[in-house]
């Protein structure tokens, strides 16, 4: 498993002690000391050596809009050509490839939900990258698992970037703090739409399609993991508020994403349909508001 020190990397590790079948689990969870994706040779001896069954790929470049930039290059390799590296290796071994991908996949001018069967578009050079990923592991590993996800958060004890729960309540809490009427406003973009997705739900998710695959019975391909439902970033933040209890005292003011530019562009639409996982009978993520209720008992005081 890579990307461990990552919200859902830190999930998986925690989630396989309660998975189906635990007591069969062996897991080797590394860090990019351990195993960085980006040295080929590094990865051969790495995978030679340990042999494993499934390797999870979980560890990514996410950061979206230094992609634009100074970071394009980290992104491809990361997310392209250290993928290739594991699909090579994991196709020789015969060993299943899961790779966590993104919604940034497509271009976000549809207006009903992408399923498996969409044509990707990406409109910036993260989500680029990660197709590029994709390419490589289809081509290369025969046993895979691409899993499309979106605007995860997660893991308290993991490093937060690019958690808009945690963004949202410190932002609000600073404000709070300073202001003399003890309240807060922010200004939250209304005009992009997605799906809000707890990691330790995704992790969930993914060790189930892993041990659904362990069987003669497998059911290799690209699916869609989100949280169920979808919502505005607006939406999601107003929930947030409402669910610290800070409601009264947060008003969340919507602006369309013009008025917030940021060097990436981002799909205006990129809610995902779980198609495959319904046609293969495993289970979808749950509601979303229902996930966000759960992660905010656990890290509101």
């Amino acid at each position: 498993m890579t990307g461990i020190t990552g919200q859902l990397g830190h999930d998986l590790v925690q989630t396989a002690k309660r998975a189906p079948m635990a007591e069969k689990l062996e897991v080797l969870a590394l860090d990019r000391a351990a195993l960085d994706v980006r040295n080929a040779r590094d990865v051969r001896s790495v995978l030679e050596t340990a042999r494993p069954d499934v390797v999870i790929h979980a560890g990514a470049y996410t950061k979206v809009d230094l992609a634009e930039g100074e970071g394009r290059l980290d992104a491809y390799a990361v997310n392209a050509f250290g993928t290739q590296h594991l699909a090579q290796v994991c196709g020789s071994l015969g060993s299943t490839l899961v790779y966590v991908s993104t919604d940034y996949v497509f271009d976000g001018l549809k207006q009903t939900p992408y399923t498996e069967f969409d044509m990707v578009n990406p409109i910036n050079e993260y989500g680029r990258s990660k197709w590029a990923g994709e390419q490589f592991v289809r081509h290369l590993a025969p046993r895979h698992c691409i899993v499309r996800t979106s605007w995860v958060y997660g893991a308290n004890t993991a490093p937060g970037n690019g958690n808009f729960v945690k963004t949202m309540l410190r932002l609000a809490r600073r404000q709070m703090g300073e202001r003399a009427d003890g309240c807060a406003e922010v200004a939250v973009v209304a005009d992009q739409i997605g799906c809000p997705t707890w990691s330790r739900d995704l992790a969930h998710g993914i060790w189930n399609l892993v041990l659904s695959n362990s069987s003669e019975l497998a059911t290799f391909g690209t699916y869609h993991m989100a949280g169920s439902g979808s919502c505005s970033w607006h939406e999601f933040a107003e929930a947030i508020f409402l669910e610290a209890g800070f409601a009264d005292r947060v008003t969340v003011r919507p602006i369309p994403a013009s008025e917030y530019p940021r060097p990436a562009k981002r799909p205006a639409y990129s809610v995902l349909e779980p198609l495959a996982l319904r046609t293969q009978g495993l289970p979808i993520l749950r509601d979303w508001r229902e996930a966000l209720s759960e992660y905010m008992d656990l890290i509101v005081e």
